[in-house]
Protein backbone atom coordinates (compact mmCIF):
# COMPACT_ATOMS: atom_id res chain seq x y z
CA UNK A 1 0.00 0.00 0.00
CA UNK A 2 3.22 2.12 0.72
CA UNK A 3 4.18 1.89 -2.35
CA UNK A 4 1.03 2.27 -4.55
CA UNK A 5 0.83 5.90 -2.35
CA UNK A 6 4.20 6.66 -3.27
CA UNK A 7 3.90 5.73 -7.00
CA UNK A 8 0.42 7.84 -7.26
CA UNK A 9 0.38 11.31 -8.51
CA UNK A 10 -2.71 11.97 -6.92
CA UNK A 11 -1.73 10.63 -3.32
CA UNK A 12 -1.41 12.83 -0.71
CA UNK A 13 1.47 10.88 0.57
CA UNK A 14 3.69 11.32 -2.85
CA UNK A 15 6.71 12.35 -1.45
CA UNK A 16 6.76 11.48 1.76
CA UNK A 17 9.37 8.96 2.63
CA UNK A 18 8.26 5.59 3.21
CA UNK A 19 9.81 5.58 6.34
CA UNK A 20 7.49 8.16 7.62
CA UNK A 21 3.98 6.84 6.47
CA UNK A 22 2.03 4.97 9.05
CA UNK A 23 -0.73 2.32 8.20
CA UNK A 24 -3.56 2.35 10.83
CA UNK A 25 -7.18 1.66 10.93
CA UNK A 26 -7.85 1.24 7.20
CA UNK A 27 -5.71 4.70 6.14
CA UNK A 28 -2.27 5.67 5.64
CA UNK A 29 -0.86 9.10 6.85
CA UNK A 30 2.46 10.73 7.21
CA UNK A 31 3.61 10.40 11.05
CA UNK A 32 4.40 14.29 11.04
CA UNK A 33 1.11 15.48 9.97
CA UNK A 34 -1.94 12.79 10.63
CA UNK A 35 -4.24 14.75 8.06
CA UNK A 36 -1.94 14.64 5.06
CA UNK A 37 -3.32 10.79 4.24
CA UNK A 38 -6.21 8.53 2.40
CA UNK A 39 -7.74 5.61 3.34
CA UNK A 40 -6.84 2.42 1.43
CA UNK A 41 -10.11 2.21 -0.45
CA UNK A 42 -9.68 5.34 -1.58
CA UNK A 43 -6.20 4.48 -3.20
CA UNK A 44 -7.47 1.13 -4.59
CA UNK A 45 -10.50 2.99 -5.86
CA UNK A 46 -7.64 5.89 -8.36
CA UNK A 47 -5.93 2.64 -9.37
CA UNK A 48 -9.02 1.06 -10.80
CA UNK A 49 -8.14 -2.21 -8.62
CA UNK A 50 -10.78 -4.26 -6.32
CA UNK A 51 -7.80 -5.62 -3.88
CA UNK A 52 -4.19 -5.23 -3.80
CA UNK A 53 -2.51 -8.72 -3.48
CA UNK A 54 1.44 -9.01 -1.80
CA UNK A 55 3.63 -11.76 -0.59
CA UNK A 56 5.64 -11.64 2.68
CA UNK A 57 8.06 -14.02 4.31
CA UNK A 58 9.69 -14.54 7.50
CA UNK A 59 12.88 -15.99 7.80
CA UNK A 60 14.27 -17.20 11.70
CA UNK A 61 16.46 -14.64 13.49
CA UNK A 62 19.19 -14.82 16.22
CA UNK A 63 16.89 -16.76 18.15
CA UNK A 64 17.89 -20.13 15.82
CA UNK A 65 21.41 -20.15 17.39
CA UNK A 66 19.98 -20.13 20.79
CA UNK A 67 16.73 -21.50 21.56
CA UNK A 68 16.02 -25.28 20.57
CA UNK A 69 14.51 -26.07 17.38
CA UNK A 70 14.23 -29.93 17.21
CA UNK A 71 11.06 -30.67 19.25
CA UNK A 72 8.99 -32.77 17.43
CA UNK A 73 5.39 -34.09 17.69
CA UNK A 74 3.39 -36.80 16.32
CA UNK A 75 -0.63 -37.06 16.60
CA UNK A 76 -3.33 -39.87 15.53
CA UNK A 77 -6.76 -39.18 15.39
CA UNK A 78 -9.83 -41.51 15.26
CA UNK A 79 -12.41 -39.96 12.85
CA UNK A 80 -16.48 -40.96 12.02
CA UNK A 81 -17.40 -39.96 8.92
CA UNK A 82 -20.91 -39.40 8.07
CA UNK A 83 -21.46 -39.63 4.66
CA UNK A 84 -24.58 -38.43 4.30
CA UNK A 85 -23.87 -35.22 5.57
CA UNK A 86 -20.14 -34.75 5.12
CA UNK A 87 -19.69 -34.11 8.32
CA UNK A 88 -16.33 -35.48 10.10
CA UNK A 89 -16.55 -36.08 13.93
CA UNK A 90 -13.19 -36.52 16.04
CA UNK A 91 -13.41 -39.69 18.37
CA UNK A 92 -9.95 -39.61 19.91
CA UNK A 93 -7.24 -37.78 19.63
CA UNK A 94 -3.26 -39.02 20.55
CA UNK A 95 -0.38 -37.37 20.35
CA UNK A 96 3.05 -37.81 21.43
CA UNK A 97 6.22 -35.37 21.90
CA UNK A 98 9.99 -35.36 21.82
CA UNK A 99 10.37 -31.26 22.82
CA UNK A 100 13.68 -31.77 25.10
CA UNK A 101 13.61 -30.29 28.63
CA UNK A 102 10.38 -28.90 29.89
CA UNK A 103 10.96 -25.69 31.97
CA UNK A 104 6.97 -25.11 32.38
CA UNK A 105 4.75 -28.12 32.60
CA UNK A 106 1.27 -26.56 32.78
CA UNK A 107 3.01 -23.62 29.44
CA UNK A 108 4.34 -26.83 27.64
CA UNK A 109 1.32 -28.78 27.65
CA UNK A 110 -0.92 -25.80 26.28
CA UNK A 111 1.43 -25.81 23.28
CA UNK A 112 0.81 -29.86 22.57
CA UNK A 113 -2.96 -29.06 23.31
CA UNK A 114 -2.68 -26.11 21.26
CA UNK A 115 -0.93 -27.97 18.05
CA UNK A 116 -3.62 -30.69 18.30
CA UNK A 117 -6.49 -28.14 17.63
CA UNK A 118 -4.53 -26.75 15.17
CA UNK A 119 -3.81 -29.86 12.96
CA UNK A 120 -7.29 -30.97 13.62
CA UNK A 121 -8.86 -27.39 12.35
CA UNK A 122 -6.14 -27.33 9.37
CA UNK A 123 -7.40 -31.10 8.64
CA UNK A 124 -10.90 -30.68 9.06
CA UNK A 125 -10.94 -27.36 7.04
CA UNK A 126 -8.36 -28.43 4.13
CA UNK A 127 -9.99 -27.98 0.65
CA UNK A 128 -13.31 -27.59 2.06
CA UNK A 129 -16.24 -28.36 -0.28
CA UNK A 130 -19.67 -26.50 0.51
CA UNK A 131 -22.69 -28.59 -0.67
CA UNK A 132 -24.94 -25.82 -1.82
CA UNK A 133 -28.13 -27.99 -1.79
CA UNK A 134 -27.56 -28.40 2.17
CA UNK A 135 -25.90 -25.77 2.70
CA UNK A 136 -23.19 -27.39 4.06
Amino acid sequence: MIQRALSDAQSPLRGVSAQDIVLDGGKLYAKSDHAKGETFQALLDRSGQPYLEAKGGAKPGAEKESDSMYAFGAQSAQVRLDADLGQVNVLHMVGCFGSGKILNSKTARSQFMGGIVWGISMALYEEAVTDKPLGR
